[in-house]
């Protein structure tokens, strides 16, 4: 990877290669469904081989956006995350114009999918590059994907606008990539170009925030942010107006590129229009609104005139002689903590601001074994590349990134990730990564906590934890129990057998676990070493106290059972032996006590001010919390307004995990550190609804649902179907008579729409009457997404699909719908609420979310 070439036709075309894969992923012109198909890498083994079969057969309803006007709400698709591309769509509808369009891509489709099973590519020339090794997450997709991009992806350049702000871009400086990618597209040679719009796959805004910048920011750059979004607005009505190619699609087949900082600020001022416009960027900034799913991360480059990428002074890795390296100016917060622990301080970490007038950038770096890439006011740097022309390790240090072309490489086998918050072990853990291991293709991840990547463990090997923790007090007892954790972890995942001191009730196995051989582990470690303490400050009733019964009941038995009772075996007896630490706070208690009606505006200031308060009288009495700046603590709410606490302070919450259930991507929750709570809705001295479920052969009724019309979802859902239809039944009251959950048990599908907050009791409801239920959400991340495939036991239709509803559950055939009810069974355990809680019940899955994220954290000396 070191020698690779970055003007081969392999690696520049990457970029085009996302934008394809995401063309093939949404299919914004077909309103079909397509099969899904896995692009992770698969095993030889018995086992792996069976869950490819299942993921082949299994059907994912949600299909592509349909196509929807400029104005129209809704993302893209609610499809499951990359990397995967749609399998062989069941028709193409009869449209002359779109008709070849969707049958090259279903051809394309179709060998991609082929090549996965064969692992062989099928191609009508000479290929200049096999793609193979680890480093892919599926070098035979990975390949044939490329193979049909270059063969079939056409994309047209609208021609309107007039340079120096369209059809033009910087090609020197740290902008340079945008230029380079603009002129490479309208340059006329480019093989990709379409000769006329009907043709094309995808369509490219040729705009270039640097060059707008340049010519509008000064003097008014106070109302230069409104001025950038207009000109994006205009020129999207332009050609929305004289084509017909985004109102097709509501954009989702439409890209810009840039690489300056404010590219992202274009849809500040109204989101709407830019939902499903895939957005190239190298600010790729997760807390900011970039979606992986739907945009590209685009690498930076600091290029100088003339220049196609920077000097190759690589040595052979025995030759480097540097341990690691920075040079850079104090660009934001990150680099800042990097100058304070390092900045001319150790011969081995050698960090400047300002390099040596005698000592060569380039020349250094390619005497360096691992090369330190940290963000500045931005998330992307530069340096990644450079260190990649140098032969040297990019060790990555940033927060939020969405590293490039993640779909297709695997970074953690040819870099080095650590968190910000472990920039003063920087030494400490590059001298712990084995030699053999310091070679560009093989390195060493150092983890935190991340996103849906599976095994959810961190992996630096148990000797970086050990040499670490040797001379610590009382952290050292805690991080060997840990790293003992993830050795056993890792060796469940490479036996695919467990390791357990006691009878095991219950063996994870099946498709509707992400990795059951990971998870039963982690669970078996969790229960034998998890200790929580759970803060004594505080009193009645706002703290050590929550509701029971109703909407928000999982808030109160989570905080009775791990704090209340006392009896919970997971509660440390003495704060030192503590992994995490609860904080017992109920958003739904100081609602019901300080929640003024007169004077509502005032409520939220004093909610924040509680819990900020709270946590900073154990931040003053004890060291935990500021060890971890709070990573290792957390709150559990079921209320509605959870989420505001951290809205005053997110500089200070950063770090904070939130146990809600209204877990809401678009509203700040963050998977990666927060945990999303299943809802409950309890009557009083129950622990769950009533089960009247029946066999899957007696149940007559094809989808059901009642309740109240809260939020757009449902009022969109009863536009359509409220008391229309025999088979879809759809309810605002139910009809005087009717027993709510014996209608569930006698129904194949339950539909479970979000209410005025993503979250809604019918998920768990559905569950408990043997009920797939039928999700229709925007933003929703789901519980235990870590552990659970979701796709295996629901189906999802996106909100714009509502009137289609009856279509799609119809189009389910019976056979599939036996495996989706089969495996909601098994997995209703998880959902099962007990007390005193029970091995894989809700309670030890939502515990189990928590110990997946303090597995992935390293406490500080």
């Amino acid at each position: 990877m070191a020698d690779s070439d970055y003007r081969s036709p392999i690696l520049l075309s990457v970029t085009l290669l996302l934008l394809f894969v995401t063309v093939l992923f949404f299919s914004p012109l077909n309103r079909n469904q397509y099969l899904s198909l896995n692009l992770s890498s698969p095993s030889s083994t018995a086992h792996d081989h069976q869950q490819t079969t299942d993921n082949d057969k299994a059907l994912n309803v949600v299909s592509a956006p349909a196509p929807a006007p400029f104005h129209q709400h809704g993302p893209p698709s609610a499809l499951t995350s990359l990397p995967e591309v749609l399998g062989l769509s069941v028709k193409v509808q009869n449209k002359s114009k779109t008709q070849r369009i969707e049958e090259e891509l279903a051809r394309a489709r179709a060998l991609i999918r082929k090549t996965i099973l064969t692992k062989n590519y099928t191609s009508d020339r000479i290929e200049i590059y096999i793609p193979r090794g680890s480093i892919y997450r599926n070098p035979h997709a990975f390949h044939q994907s490329h193979i049909e991009m270059v063969k079939t992806f056409k994309v047209w350049a609208y021609r309107e606008g007039e340079v120096p702000m369209v059809h033009d871009g910087p090609t020197t400086y740290l902008y340079s990539i945008e230029g380079q990618f603009i002129f490479e597209m309208e340059s006329g040679s480019s093989p990709f170009m379409a000769k006329h719009p009907d043709e094309a796959h995808a369509f490219f805004l040729p705009l270039s925030v640097s060059k707008i910048t340049d010519f509008l920011f000064r003097p008014h750059h106070e109302t230069f942010f409104h001025r950038l979004d207009r000109i994006f607005t205009d020129y999207i009505y332009v050609v929305q107006e004289k084509y017909s190619y985004w109102n097709r699609s509501g954009g989702a087949d439409h890209f810009m590129v840039s690489c300056h900082d404010w590219a992202s600020l274009i849809q500040r001022d109204d989101p709407k229009p830019y939902k499903n416009l895939i957005k190239v960027l190298c600010n790729a900034n997760i807390s900011e609104g970039f979606k992986p799913t739907r945009d590209c991360s685009l690498p930076e480059y600091n290029l100088k005139a003339f220049q196609l990428g920077p000097p190759r002074f690589g040595l052979p890795p025995e030759n480097r002689t540097v341990l690691a390296f920075f040079a850079g100016a104090a660009h934001g917060d990150i680099r800042s903590i990097l100058f304070e622990h390092w900045k001319e301080k150790d011969d081995e970490v050698r960090v400047y601001e300002k390099l040596p007038d005698n000592i060569n950038y380039h020349k250094i770096m390619g005497q360096t074994k691992f090369c330190l890439c940290p963000s500045g006011s931005e998330v992307a740097s530069p340096r990644v590349v450079e260190a990649m022309n140098a032969g040297c390790v990019p060790v990555l240090i940033s927060d939020s990134y969405a590293i490039p072309f993640a779909d297709v490489l695997n970074w953690s086998k040819f870099s080095i990730q650590i968190p910000p918050k472990n920039i003063s072990e920087i030494k400490t853990i590059l001298k712990a990564v084995p030699h053999k291991s310091t070679h560009l293709n093989t390195s060493t991840q150092y983890v935190s906590p991340s996103q849906s990547q599976l095994p959810p463990l961190p992996s630096p090997p148990t000797s970086i934890v050990a040499d670490h923790v040797k001379k610590r007090s009382n952290t050292n007892k805690i991080e060997e129990q840990l790293a003992r954790a993830r050795a056993a972890i890792h060796k469940a995942v490479l036996t695919k057998n467990y390791t357990s001191d006691r009878q095991e009730i219950y063996i994870p196995r099946g498709s509707v676990y992400r990795n059951p051989y990971s998870f039963h582990q982690s669970h078996i470690e969790m229960v034998k070493r998890f200790k929580i303490w759970a803060y004594k400050e505080g009193e009645l009733p706002m703290f050590h106290n929550g509701p029971m019964s109703y909407i928000y009941s999982i808030e109160g038995h989570f905080m009775d059972e791990l704090d209340s009772s006392g009896k919970s075996p997971f509660l440390a007896r003495h704060v030192h032996e503590a992994h995490s630490f609860f904080v017992p706070v109920s958003v739904k208690r100081i609602a019901d006590f300080l929640y003024d009606r007169p004077k509502p505006y005032s409520f939220h200031g004093r909610l924040v001010r509680i819990v900020t308060d709270y946590i900073n009288v154990v931040a003053r009495k004890y060291p935990y919390w500021n060890r971890s700046e709070g990573a290792d603590h957390f709150m559990v709410s079921c209320h509605d307004w959870a989420p505001e606490i951290i809205n005053d302070d997110l500089k200070f919450y950063k770090n904070f995990i939130r146990v809600l259930c209204n877990a809401n991507i678009s509203e700040g929750f963050q998977p990666g550190r927060d945990v999303s709570l299943p809802e409950y809705n309890l009557a009083s001295g129950t622990l769950g609804p009533s089960r009247l479920d029946s066999h899957p052969d007696e149940r007559p009724i094809l989808a059901f649902f009642a309740g109240g019309a809260h939020g757009d979802i449902r009022k969109f859902l009863f536009e359509h179907w409220r008391d229309k239809d025999e088979e879809i039944q759809v309810h605002e009251y139910l009809p005087r008579g009717q027993n709510y959950h014996q209608i569930m048990g006698q129904t194949k599908f339950c539909l479970c729409p979000s209410g005025t907050e993503v979250a809604s009791p019918r998920v768990v409801e559905a569950m408990y009457a043997g009920c797939v239920p039928v999700l229709i959400s925007d933003y929703y991340a789901l519980p235990f997404a870590d552990v659970l495939d979701w796709s295996k036991f629901t189906i999802e239709i996106p909100p714009k699909r509502i009137p289609e509803i009856k279509t799609i559950l119809k189009a389910v055939s019976y056979t599939e719908y036996l495996k989706l009810q089969k495996r909601v069974m098994q997995v209703r355990r998880h959902f099962e609420l007990n007390r005193p809680a029970q091995p894989f019940d809700v309670f030890h899955m939502v515990l189990h979310s928590i110990w997946l994220r303090r597995l992935n954290i390293r406490l500080p000396d």
